[in-house]
């Protein structure tokens, strides 16, 4: 990165740009361009402070906020965000007497007066350390964090809103107690003398505990809720982070069977946060209320004693068919997904075929399927609760048995047996809850295991290895042998499938600031060199070298902030067209947006749009005729001002007129930048000198564009 983009980026990304400097400060190049890959930015396209902490911990640097009145020089270097947004670094302290500072040295080499700037500062203060063993501990950690100790860590993170959830669960369970004993009170004391005043005091403690209860138990619903909303909000964040930091050739799914898999986050949460924090702790009381019933009534105890284990265990006995059939499933909801996204995507195109029977058939195939797999599920759970409610009715049945047996023999008297069957009430219900958790527990597990692999990919940029972040990308491109075959989607290949070399030992080399066209049949691997200049694949052997860097050691986001891209499918977001044009560069301005648009032929059809670059595109740039859209791609290409250009059929939807155009101002644009054009149009070779024709992988012919021109026209 040159010297004046470091100034400009600092002054639009303060905190990302300040966040740099403390890593360089601290021995760790990251530029603000990769601490900022991959997160949610701020309308001015800088770094939210909610995710500081993260962008620390990819640095590999730990960071914990610091009061400024315990300010020390152990806390340097240190980040300043005031309430208002204004973000200063501090680089140094001036020693003062004891550990407290007499002033505070400010990048840029400002100095403060420390007291003067402890009273008027309003904000907050991040301080920050190298991790231990230059970021391999937490950086490591932060980017290969296995999905458990992800959920545990988010767990231990709100263990304080878990111990009072079971302290909630330890009053309310306390509170339970009081209706059995009141009405045994009543019908044995109260009943038998007419002790009236004795009834309205039990009256008053019951009701009073009835409130406490109630009081109780929406508190701990509400802060099951919160911790639920926590672990969405880290789980969420995390899933989509490392889907976006994962190499592609990695995660390449259908979008359908992975939209599925993020959507297991709420049988996770629902496991964690909802009835089985309380089933859980439930449970221990179990014992204190078969001990009170024990007390109350004697032997009778021994019924709700010997139906739990009965009961439980023949529950258990049901749950390997549950979970087999909840994995089928699964696979079954994940495929109907993968189909439906499919139909949406394409309908266009099924409509000017006239395939909505297609469509339509295979549609119901797959919801017949998911539909189907879910009756055993429903059918086994219906079992499994009629089991508890046999259970507890023939428990309730038994104790009364029991109970007027005994009251005969003057054992027990009538308000010991009311109060031992609702005793027997409570002993029971955490059963029906236990049960519930299990079933949660297979829904949790089978979406741990459908989360597993996108959380655990393997990220494009591993965190602990030494990646280069070079100062300024001149232009320099080599493949050296390079062989590479698309891989499949893991879990989709078929027995015996060999992937089909796309590239085969294949040497080339472009000088920087060389303009070349890469022309070949279909499946000759001209689209494929681009992708393994931009990293988003690896060769299978072989190496990709950018100004004589492996590719694959420097820094992604720096690597394509240098590259200008336009794919032979641009793909468009639903939003604006300034939102389009500026998806990888929100900090741009008004002038530096119009000047891209202009640069690829698009200002004419901008002109009469009623909202210009506010105007909104649709659903995948639907909105947007064909040349539109790939005019829009070309403008989000040039927005950076690269130095490199990978054009793939830049302009194969553009009319003549457009395209000539264009042409007019890439020549201009790309005068002092490598300009590499893949494509079948001839208006497009008059951009460049050198030609290379590409035949099944390998290079068929390469030199300078007439020379080769005429050796296809004679071998024509």
């Amino acid at each position: 990165m040159d010297e004046t983009g470091a100034d400009r980026e600092e002054v639009r990304t303060p905190l990302a740009a300040g966040l740099s400097l403390i890593a360089s400060r601290l021995g760790v190049r990251r530029s603000a361009e990769a601490l900022l890959s991959g997160f949610p930015l701020t309308e001015k396209g800088d770094l939210p402070e909610e995710r500081l902490a993260d962008a620390a911990v990819r640095a590999g640097l730990s960071v914990r906020q610091v009061e400024l009145s315990r300010f020390t020089a152990l806390d340097v270097p240190a980040i300043a965000i005031r309430d208002d947004g204004a973000v200063e670094m501090i680089a140094d302290v001036v020693p003062g007497r004891g550990r407290k500072p007499a002033g505070l040295l400010l990048e840029g080499g400002g100095e403060a007066d420390f007291k003067s700037y402890r009273k008027e500062f309003a904000g907050r203060v991040y301080a920050f350390a190298l991790e231990a063993e230059a970021g391999t501990a937490s950086g490591k950690g932060a980017d290969t964090l296995s999905l458990g100790r992800l959920i545990r860590h988010s767990m231990w993170a709100n263990k304080g809103l878990y111990g009072q959830i079971l302290l909630g669960t330890l009053m309310v369970n306390m509170l339970g107690l009081a209706m059995p004993l009141y009405i045994m009170n009543v019908y044995d004391r109260v009943v038998p003398t007419g002790a009236l005043e004795s009834l309205w005091v039990l009256s008053a403690g019951v009701i009073l505990a009835g409130l406490f209860d109630i009081g109780l138990r929406q508190l701990r619903g509400y802060l099951t809720d919160v911790a639920g909303r926590r672990m969405d909000v880290v789980l969420g964040n995390q899933v989509l982070d490392r889907l976006l930091q994962a190499r592609i050739d990695r995660t390449q799914a259908a979008s359908g069977s992975t939209a599925h898999a993020v959507r297991e986050l709420d049988a996770l949460r629902e496991f964690f946060n909802s009835g089985t924090l309380v089933a859980l702790g439930d449970l221990p009381f179990l014992g204190l209320f078969l001990l009170v019933l024990w007390i109350v009534a004697g032997n009778i105890a021994l019924v709700p004693l010997i139906a739990l284990p009965v009961v439980l265990f023949a529950s258990l006995a049901l749950q390997p068919f549950i979970v087999a059939f909840m994995g089928r499933a699964y696979k079954n909801a994940s495929n109907r997904n993968a189909v439906l996204f499919d139909i949406l995507g394409g309908m266009e195109t099924l409509k000017a075929l006239g395939a909505e029977s297609w469509a339509a058939r295979r549609w119901e195939r797959a919801h017949a399927a998911s539909l189907g797999a879910m009756v055993p599920i429903r059918g086994l759970s219906l079992v499994n609760t009629n089991l508890i409610v046999i259970a507890q009715v023939t428990v309730t049945v038994v104790m009364v048995i029991f109970g007027v047996l005994a009251i005969a023999e003057g054992e027990l008297s009538q308000g010991g047996l009311i109060a031992a069957v609702l005793l027997s009430g409570r002993a029971m219900a955490p059963l029906g809850q236990v049960v519930q958790a299990i079933g949660r527990l297979h829904g949790a597990v089978i979406a741990y295991r459908a989360l597993k692999p996108l959380l655990e990919a393997p990220p494009e940029r591993p965190a602990g290895e030494a990646f280069v972040r070079p100062e300024r990308v001149r232009g320099a491109i080599r493949f050296d042998r390079i062989d590479f075959a698309y891989p499949l989607p893991a879990g989709q290949s078929p027995d015996g499938y060999t992937p089909v070399k796309v590239l085969d030992g294949l040497s080339l080399s472009f000088q920087a600031g060389e303009r070349a066209a890469v022309v070949g049949a279909i499946g000759s691997g001209k689209t494929t060199l681009v992708k393994l200049v931009l990293g988003l694949y690896r060769a299978t052997s072989g190496r990709v070298f950018v100004d004589d860097l492996d590719v694959t050691r420097v820094e992604p986001a720096d690597l394509r902030q240098a590259i200008g891209y336009v794919p032979q499918v641009p793909q468009f977001f639903q939003g604006t067209i300034r939102e389009n044009v500026t998806l990888h560069y929100p900090q741009a301005s008004e002038d530096e947006i119009l000047a891209a648009m202009a640069g690829a032929g698009a200002s004419g059809w901008l002109e009469q749009c009623p909202l210009g670059l506010d105007q909104p595109i649709g659903e995948h740039g639907g909105a947007l005729s064909g040349g539109q859209r790939q005019s829009l791609a070309l403008a989000r290409a040039l927005i950076r001002k690269p130095s490199v250009l990978l054009l793939d059929e830049p302009t194969s939807q553009l009319d003549s007129r457009t395209e000539a155009a264009f042409i007019a101002h890439l020549k201009d644009i790309a005068a002092d930048k490598t300009l590499l054009v893949v494509t079948h149009r001839p208006a497009l070779l008059s951009l460049v000198d050198r030609l290379v024709v590409m035949d099944r992988g390998a290079i068929a012919a390469d030199g300078p564009k007439q020379e080769v021109l005429r050796k296809l026209g004679q071998a024509a």
